[in-house]
């Protein structure tokens, strides 16, 4: 996880939070965050859930510099 996230700093997020879901919101937006900065790029962070009432599944994450990625990221996911 140190090599995935780039650091440690994601065990802080972990151990602050108050359960799982938690922990997971925190640290995809740490993470995310961290990256656009080094890349000088946009983000936009989708929650894939199997049920509306379910817990996250996984974050579907895009990274763009162009304003017509974050367009066509949304589009397709207002489609699916």
């Amino acid at each position: 996880m140190d090599a995935a996230c780039g650091g440690d700093w994601w065990r802080k997020e972990y151990l602050d939070s108050a359960d799982s879901e938690e922990a997971v919101e925190r640290i995809t937006l740490g993470f995310v965050d961290r990256v656009r900065e080094k890349i000088g790029a946009g983000a936009w962070i989708i929650d894939v859930r199997n049920r509306a009432h379910h817990q996250v599944a996984y974050n579907l994450v895009l990274f763009t510099r162009h304003s017509d990625g974050m367009w066509l990221f949304g589009e397709a996911v207002s489609l699916a």
